[in-house]
């Protein structure tokens, strides 16, 4: 009886050590908070291994210098850079032919600094060929040039050249038109003055003559053409072994035909004849003036007097700002240069209207 006692204690006192684990029932499909947690686990689980495959990285592809293709592969040429390169000197060798300062370019260019790059998605070659500038102390700027791929041919070129030394008020109207700042038109009725500023030794000198005369003869009464000779620096070459007296005289002999301008066509052609450049004597001008049938009496007077009368001028290109030979002035606001001078008198005639 003890015995049984014993047994029945011993069983009781086990039973109350060992803890009980309630799992209550929730409203989740029957489901327990734990067996809750454990799913949203492993959602979370599966959307992240969703995840880092959507968002891998892709291949990496090195030691591609001309891009990558759709295909994720290095783009190949067809072309070398050698012909690329010959293509391009052969561009610049072809400005040599060309008649304005542009055919100094192959002879000032350094071809063997050249630099290439290809284009993919334009299937075009950029090249970039440094050269001396000879006009700017022999600065560096740049050429480039983009050249078709596929058969080499020059599709762009460009050219850097040097930025301004200094801005200016003045602006662009119009074709060949610059607009002087500051300064106002004289007349708002024909004829309008219009003056040709020339160096009688600068480049283009006798041409620019020649065209002023023949816009006189367009133009007809809307235009009122006059001729200031000054000295720049392509005159100031020849006083040291000329004098400044005789150098001088050319412009003052120019000028004074000029004033008789039913004359001055024939005086031209003469002095183009004869004129080589350097200064000529009183005497051979004379003697042009006598053969071109000009008045020689209004000639002798106003060479008399020339001297002062091209001071004034070489004044008055002075506050026009002329820094260049030949220059025209119209109608006192309007600069311009012999080769755009009739797109500039049309602008200037037809604004006054």
């Amino acid at each position: 009886m003890e015995k049984r006692t014993k047994n029945k204690n011993d069983k009781k006192s086990k039973e109350q050590k060992e803890p009980l684990l309630l799992v209550k029932p929730t409203k989740w499909f029957g489901l327990d908070s734990l067996h809750i947690s454990l799913i949203a686990l492993v959602i979370i689980l599966i959307g992240l291994s969703i995840s880092l495959s959507a968002f891998r990285p892709g291949p990496v592809i090195l030691n591609c210098p001309y891009g990558i293709t759709s295909n994720d592969t290095c783009v190949t040429l067809n072309s070398s850079i050698s012909n690329v390169l010959l293509a391009a000197e052969k561009t610049l060798a072809s400005y040599s032919l060309i008649n304005s300062s542009l055919s100094l370019l192959p002879y000032y260019s350094l071809v063997n600094e050249a630099k290439v790059s290809y284009m993919p998605n334009l299937n075009e070659w950029f090249v970039t060929i440094p050269y001396k500038n000879p006009y700017d102390t022999n600065q560096i700027y740049n050429t480039s040039m983009i050249i078709n791929a596929s058969n080499y041919s020059l599709k762009s070129f460009y050219l850097q050249s040097f930025n301004p030394v200094y801005s200016t008020q003045n602006h662009v109207v119009a074709l060949g038109t610059i607009s002087l700042y500051g300064k106002t038109e004289c007349t708002q009725k024909e004829p309008i003055p219009v003056y040709l500023f020339v160096d009688p030794y600068a480049p283009g000198a006798i041409q620019s003559m020649y065209d002023a005369y023949n816009a006189s003869i367009k133009y007809g009464n809307k235009i009122n053409m006059s001729y200031k000779f000054i000295f720049t620096g392509f005159a100031l070459k020849y006083y040291k072994n000329y004098g400044i007296n005789k150098t001088q005289t050319v412009g003052e002999s120019l000028f004074c035909a000029s004033e008789q301008q039913n004359k001055f066509l024939a005086f031209l052609k003469n002095y183009s004849i004869l004129f080589n450049g350097a200064p000529m004597d009183n005497a051979t001008l004379t003697q042009i003036a006598l053969g071109s049938g000009l008045n020689m009496s209004a000639y002798n007077s106003c060479m008399q007097t020339s001297s002062e009368v091209l001071e004034k001028q070489a004044l008055l290109s002075t506050f026009y700002g002329i820094q260049t030979s030949p220059t025209f002035i119209i109608n006192c606001k309007y600069m311009t240069i012999p080769e755009t001078l009739n797109y500039s008198l049309d602008y200037v005639i037809n604004s006054i209207h």
